[in-house]
């Protein structure tokens, strides 16, 4: 059941919910903000540049964005790394984020092409626009990992234009199936609630198979951010090489492992999928992501639809654990800390900030 609104307490939690149940509307508003600005500017090569939710609305578009012949690099730096032939796609929803900045800002100084998604009148905004960059911008006032829709949006209508519009409507009309998205959201989060009383967290652990292990990194993500509650990630193949060892002598708290399940046509991530269910169901509860149910939709659709019911999971965790999903200091205190590093006199000659 989603939190109620009743009460100035749970106000914030219902907020937030309503926020990721609005993603149909806000793809495709987004998607026509970045058609107004579109022009023929992205090379065949992008890099990206963005941090959390931002930089995962630019993997996602790059699932769409590889149908039209663009491979897409995502740089959560702030340098861009060199890439012959390569352009930048910057996306901040507030426009603020400094890492984001300063490697749009390298990128322009060192002659690639560029264009973004940020918050109008923003200082990224500002940046783009000074340069005669195409840029997006886009109101704000909601918190930027409820956001992730309007900037995948926003993003593919920029880079790709009209011909990834019924692929935006596809995406859209899969977002809406408000029923099923929010009875797996609820299953985890009751099963992220049922440790113990006095046992303390549950240690949570993603387990995602590569190439789809951006699904698993977005769980760990939404469940940090709005729930408080950290997470480790583990994608297969390569944990089957190194991080699975330490299973079978592990003597802490019962893990939780929630297992995305994308792997429709790929018949060897399909078995190692099969194989760590039963793995792990000896070590610890299992909850199960299956995301094969969207095998019918592009993998653009599938991957938002992993990002909103990891989002109305976690915001139905923190309404349980009594955390407003809005409050994050630790982030607070790293961007602070960044702040701090920007009127520091001597940076200045290494940074923009």
């Amino acid at each position: 059941m989603p939190p109620s609104s009743e009460g100035p307490a749970n106000h914030g939690w219902h907020r937030v919910y309503k926020a990721y149940l609005e993603w149909p509307e806000a793809l495709l508003r987004g998607y026509r903000r970045g058609l107004e600005e579109w022009r023929p500017w992205a090379p065949g090569i992008l890099v990206g540049c963005g941090m959390g939710g931002s930089a995962y609305s630019i993997r996602a578009a790059s699932l769409a964005l590889a149908d039209e012949g663009v491979y897409v690099i995502v740089n959560t730096h702030y340098s861009p790394p060199r890439v012959p032939g390569s352009g930048v796609l910057s996306v901040s929803y507030s426009g603020e984020t400094l890492e984001t900045i300063e490697c749009t800002r390298r990128a322009l100084d060192s002659g690639l092409p560029a264009g973004g998604v940020a918050g109008v009148g923003s200082s990224l905004y500002r940046l783009l626009r000074s340069r005669g960059a195409p840029v997006v911008g886009l109101e704000g006032g909601g918190l930027p990992r409820a956001s992730l829709a309007e900037l995948a949006g926003a993003v593919l209508g920029l880079t790709a234009g009209e011909r990834v519009e019924p692929l935006v409507r596809e995406a859209s009309r899969a977002l809406s199936g408000r029923g099923e998205l929010e009875g797996l959201a609820s299953r985890v989060a009751r099963a992220l609630a049922g440790a113990p009383r006095g046992s303390g967290d549950p240690l949570v652990v993603v387990v995602s198979c590569e190439p789809w292990d951006l699904l698993g990194y977005r769980w760990r993500s939404e469940l940090a951010e709005n729930a408080g509650v950290p997470v480790l990630v583990e994608r297969y193949p390569e944990a089957g090489h190194n991080s699975v060892a330490a299973w079978d002598y592990y003597r802490g708290a019962e893990p939780l492992f929630i297992l995305v399940k994308h792997s429709v046509d790929d018949e060897v991530c399909a078995s190692i999928e099969d194989h760590v269910e039963a793995e792990y169901a000896g070590l610890g509860r299992v909850v199960t992501v299956d995301l094969r149910r969207y095998e019918h939709i592009h993998p653009f659709a599938a991957a938002l639809a992993n990002a909103v019911v990891a989002g109305l999971a976690s915001v139905l965790l923190a309404r349980d654990r009594g955390k407003d999903p809005a409050a994050t200091p630790g982030i607070e205190r790293y961007k602070g800390a960044l702040r701090r590093l920007a009127r520091d006199k001597l940076t200045r000659d290494k940074l923009s900030w």
